[in-house]
């Protein structure tokens, strides 16, 4: 029984087909059969039977055909058994090659994305602040790739290996503000700003800006780098920009806080402005703790003089309280605002943003005064064996002041101004200098670390105060009635004002008076 081997082109399977039996030949015309004849055939003259089809025949094809691998007996052997004609059947199948698995890329800054506008299930909720800019800072990971996995050889039936189809490995690429790491694996910012990605191109861009309005459809507004606003900031908005900031309309009713300089081509009108990061709340509780300070160095001075009075020193209180009644007798008659400072102090420092200074200063000075205030109210006082034992507490809170006030104070420091046309109602803190070039601020508090200028026209300051660590130059200070109104500078410094009414209080350095007649063309300086 004879039978054909095939291979598929793909040489991943081979065919077997058992051939139908060759039809017996017709006799001739007027021939006789031997049958007829009565003669006996020979056995030579009988036809030749095909082979019986076996293991050992369909094994020698192929591989007489070159097939060696992947042969399936139990088909051969069901053919042998069932004797199918005609019929093709798969006896032998090729091993076909396992793709590995494609790199990919991991946006990481995507997941700051989606966290911002999980909102959560709480009634007390701003939802203003859902839906933000995502900005990511110098050293944040922007992007992993996942290597490509290999796949696995296959073979086919000539024994031949296959190799897998090659996984796609894109190659991570570094745009501006950007650079890749880790071999090729991790995407990290090098720059503050906003990132984006095109396929396998990252980048990270300073500037994100806004064409129109900040107000409820776009919602506050927090980004790690320059801003700018093509139109104003609504009533109740918060924007905050780690950069620079430049508003093209004006500010109502808003807080708005930049690491750097923040210009506004308008007014400012009811808000908040501070130009500076975190220099605004160092320079608050800065003050806070110079002026709280200084106040326990007058009490200190006054209890070494009520310790040296005659009539005082040896009173029953003292020899059976010890010297330190004499701090509780102070503090509850004429220094209780101490502990609201001490207070107000520690506050202040908590909302200082910790990555701006070494956390051990802010811990130190933190636990200063918390000592200062548990020692210094209530029995606290009756504690101190002596003076000196509350000179030590002070001590302490003043070398917890200056390891604080180095970590900022500093030639370096970036000088962030604030410039606007016109400022009403409205609080303005910079680490560099104010500038109003309008008609000038009204009611308003202005903090500057270099100078304060009201020169536009006709530049008017009036109802407010202003605290400048350089020069104050206004063209018109107070109002004919007499406006509550305050300019203070340090020394050396000057203040100058082309018009200068009643009422205004000057002080420079350790000098001040308060202006009793119409004044113009008036320097001040101690």
């Amino acid at each position: 029984m004879d039978f054909q081997i095939r291979i598929a082109r793909d040489r991943m399977a081979a065919y077997i087909r058992l051939l139908e039996e060759k039809q017996q030949e017709a006799i001739p015309a007027g021939e006789v059969s031997a049958a007829e004849k009565g003669e006996q055939a020979d056995e030579k003259d009988k036809p030749m039977e095909p082979p019986l089809l076996s293991r050992e025949a369909v094994a020698a094809r192929l591989e007489e055909a070159g097939v060696v691998f992947g042969i399936d007996w139990e088909n051969v052997d069901a053919l042998i058994l069932h004797q199918v004609k005609g019929e093709e059947i798969c006896i032998a199948k090729g091993l076909p090659p396992k793709p590995g698995k494609d790199a990919y890329i991991q946006p990481v800054y995507l997941e700051k994305q989606i966290k911002t506008q999980e909102i959560p299930d709480d009634k007390m909720v701003d939802y203003l602040d859902y839906g933000r800019i995502v900005s990511v800072e110098p050293g944040e990971l922007l992007a992993v790739k996942v290597p490509p996995q290999p796949g696995e050889p296959g073979k086919n039936v000539l024994g031949q290996n296959i190799l897998p189809p090659p996984a796609k490995n894109p190659v991570l690429i570094a745009g501006p503000g950007v650079k890749i790491e880790d071999g090729g694996l991790r995407v990290v910012a090098t720059a503050s700003g906003r990132p984006e990605q095109k396929n396998n191109l990252f980048a990270v861009y300073p500037t994100h800006t806004v064409n129109g309005n900040v107000d409820a459809v776009i919602g506050h507004i927090k980004f790690k780098g320059d801003l700018v606003i093509k139109g104003s900031i609504a009533e109740g908005m918060r924007v905050e920009a780690k950069g620079k900031l430049d508003v093209h309309g004006s500010i109502a009713h808003s807080t708005v806080s930049a690491g750097g300089s923040i210009k506004v081509g308008q007014s400012i009108l009811g808000s908040t402005v501070r130009a500076g990061g975190p220099w605004v709340q160092f320079k608050l509780a800065h003050d806070l703790l110079s002026k709280t300070v200084a106040v326990f160095e007058e009490l200190m001075a006054s209890a070494r003089q009520l310790k040296d009075h005659p009539g005082f020193a040896g009173t029953v209180q003292v020899k059976q309280n010890g010297e330190g009644i004499i701090i509780k007798i102070l503090m509850e008659k004429k220094y209780s605002n101490l502990p609201d400072s001490l207070t107000d102090l520690a506050e202040k420092l908590d909302k200082l943003e910790q990555e701006a200074f070494p956390v051990e200063a802010l811990e130190q000075l933190r636990a200063n005064c918390l000592e200062a205030l548990s020692r210094f109210t209530g029995l606290g006082p009756l504690r101190f064996g002596s003076l000196d034992d509350a000179q030590t507490i002070i001590e302490k809170l003043k070398a917890g002041g200056r390891q604080f006030s180095g970590c900022y104070l500093n030639e370096d420091m970036e000088q962030a101004n604030i410039t606007a046309s016109y400022a009403q109602n409205t609080k303005l803190f910079a680490s560099g200098t104010v500038k109003i070039t309008g008609k000038g601020a009204y009611y308003c508090d202005i903090a500057a670390a270099k100078d304060v200028l009201i020169e536009g026209r006709p530049g008017i300051f009036r109802n407010g105060s202003i605290v400048a660590g350089r020069n104050v130059r206004v063209l018109e200070l107070g109002s004919p009635l007499e406006a509550a109104t305050r300019v203070e500078i340090p020394s050396g410094a000057v203040i100058s004002a082309g018009k200068v009414y009643p009422g205004v209080f000057l002080k420079a350095g350790a000098r001040g008076d308060r202006i009793q007649t119409f004044v113009q063309g008036l320097k001040f300086s101690d």
